[in-house]
């Protein structure tokens, strides 16, 4: 400011010598008004003197230059100059240069309007600074006055233009709120580019799940009428995604049989709000036929409307031609089966007979041999040991065929025997009675039960018994000359299974040699003992007829141990 008002001194000493010497000196002094005290008031009126002040507006006659009215030494009039007219170059340049900021901004300046009323305000006020400069030489003052009055509105109009705008300007943020903000917009765009990428990560994974499962989503808005295929809907189609079809378009697509199914479908879906699940044939781009599965579902507003209709579309032609495939499958077999099960009942219809004679016609011959036999017994001497030798060895024969015959009759009866109702089985206590009455020749001493935690069976009571009392029998029958009989029944469960356990200390089974024959009807692996060979073979029919089954483990010598599944439910 210092060196400023120094550089006005100087410059204005300068100048004032030198327009002194050269200019002042040639001014003619005597054709010039000098100012003086006005003698009278002009007695017009107002819109006389404004008529005549606006007719005369360029007129300078009135008054003599600035020069000449008062005493002005010429250093006070080169400074006075001087000064309005830095004063108007500081005004003009003021305005250019935010003008200029203005037309260079990238964006638009807030309360722009304001801006460009200061813009006119300062240059309008450089003007009047202008002006009175020029009158020390010409006296223009009708023309500053209506400078300075245009200043005047230009001045009013900014300062209300400030007092609208000031509520607004102060809600502006300072720079270290604009900084914080900024900052702030850039963490949440670098959490927007994440939030991005991760979205795109999992649209690419959804489309390759699409793609791997066959699978597309699509929808319909009611209201613009477009429909929108993902990118596996085209592929589904054989068509370009450059390509997008209407919905005419798109159920044409389906096979002649099932465009009404699915046109009525997405027709309710619209109309009734209804959601269609359907597999239906189509005919791709390409002319394939093939089958899919269209799913639809309706959106409505809030008001209930319907606006639009979404869904998913699948490539199921796969499966279901090996769905159509089996169905035929399945449909030859049971052709099959039940040819099989005509052949199967007509044998069995043949075995029926085959027994009926077995038990009917062969007794009554064998009962006659069995008299002739007695009857020859009785009247042949003793005498010939021979004879009585034949007659022995006739008799036993005789014997074991009608044990076979009776065998016969008895698989004969449990396999046209009903499937018996279950009932509850208290394993402990059933177990427990049946060795008590049914068992004879078992020491009660040598066989250990442990089926306290035992749970209840769904078992039919009569065969549960027949099942035990058969390997109770079978134990006593083989037990071993070496030690005495030892029995050990437990229970546990496993899983669906009670499995019940039982064990004895005989003579065992030869599994290597005997595995084929285990459970076979009329199989013995003991010729020295007495046994029909049914025993092991009616315990697993009945087993297995009612939803059971059995296992066994056995050593020679050492004893065998069965295993005994029965289900845990009331099935």
């Amino acid at each position: 400011m210092k060196a400023l008002l120094t550089f006005a001194i100087i410059f204005t000493s300068l100048t004032t010598q030198a327009f002194s010497e050269n200019v002042i000196e040639d001014i003619p002094t005597e054709d010039i008004t000098v100012c003086q005290v006005p003698i009278a008031v002009n007695q017009a009126s107002i819109s006389q003197q404004a008529l005549e002040f606006f007719s005369t507006l360029g007129s300078t006659s009135e008054w003599p230059p600035r020069w000449y009215c008062g005493e002005w030494s010429t250093f006070h009039g080169w400074f006075y100059i001087i000064s309005d007219f830095l004063i108007w170059l500081a005004y003009f340049a003021i305005p250019l240069t935010l003008f200029y900021f203005i037309r260079k901004s990238n964006q638009r300046l807030p309360f722009q309007g304001v801006f460009s009323l200061f813009i006119l305000f300062i240059a309008a006020c450089g003007i009047t600074h202008l002006i009175e400069v020029v009158i020390f030489w010409v006296p223009i003052y009708k023309i500053s006055t209506i400078a300075k009055f245009g200043t005047a509105l230009v001045s009013v109009g900014t300062v209300f233009a400030l007092v609208r705008v000031t509520p607004s300007a102060l809600q502006l943020k300072s720079p270290a709120q604009l900084e914080a903000e900024i900052q702030r917009r850039k963490e949440a765009e670098q959490e927007l580019l994440k939030l991005n990428a991760e979205l795109e990560r999992k649209n690419a994974s959804l489309e390759a799940t699409q793609k791997v499962a066959g699978i597309g989503h699509w929808d319909f808005d009611l209201e613009t009428q477009k429909l929108f295929w993902s990118d596996e809907i085209f592929r589904i189609h054989e068509l370009e995604t450059s390509n997008p079809p209407g919905v005419s378009d798109a159920l044409n697509f389906y096979h002649d049989d099932y465009k009404n199914q699915i046109t009525e479908a997405f027709q309710k879906a619209i109309e009734q709000g209804i959601t269609y699940d359907l597999e239906l044939k189509m005919v791709t781009a390409k002319g394939r036929e093939i089958w899919v599965r269209a799913i639809g579902e309706p959106v409505a507003d809030e008001n209930g409307k319907i606006y639009k209709v979404q869904g998913l579309f699948q490539d199921v032609d796969l499966r279901r031609k090996r769905e159509i495939e089996i169905e035929s499958l399945n449909h030859e077999l049971e052709k099959r089966v039940m040819a099989r099960t005509s052949e199967l009942e007509s044998a069995n219809e043949e075995l029926e007979q085959l027994t009926t004679i077995a038990t009917h016609d062969l007794k009554s011959p064998l009962a006659n041999i069995e008299g002739y036999l007695l009857y020859t017994k009785d009247h042949i001497s003793e005498d010939n040991p021979k004879v009585n030798e034949s007659i022995e060895w006739m008799s036993k024969s005789i014997t074991e065929a009608k044990s076979k015959i009776s065998n016969l009759v008895r698989v004969s009866k449990f396999r046209n025997e009903s499937i018996k109702e279950k009932e509850v089985i208290l394993v402990d206590q059933v177990l427990s009675k049946l060795i008590e009455t049914a068992i004879p020749g078992i020491d009660k001493n040598h066989i250990q039960i442990n089926l306290e935690d035992a749970p209840n069976i769904w078992f039919p009571r009569s065969d549960f018994e027949s099942v035990f009392q058969n390997l109770l029998t079978n134990a006593v029958k083989y037990q071993s000359d070496k030690r005495p009989l030892e029995i050990s029944i437990k229970a546990k469960i496993e899983k669906e299974w009670t499995i019940i356990t039982f064990s004895d200390n005989g003579l065992g089974i030869d599994l290597e040699l005997q595995k084929d024959k285990l459970f076979k009807m009329f199989q013995r692996f003991h010729d020295h003992r007495e046994g029909d060979g049914l025993g092991l073979y009616l315990v697993k029919k009945i087993l297995l007829r009612n939803g059971a089954d059995i296992e066994l483990e056995s050593q020679i010598d050492q004893g065998t141990t069965f295993h005994l599944k029965f289900p845990n439910d009331e099935d």
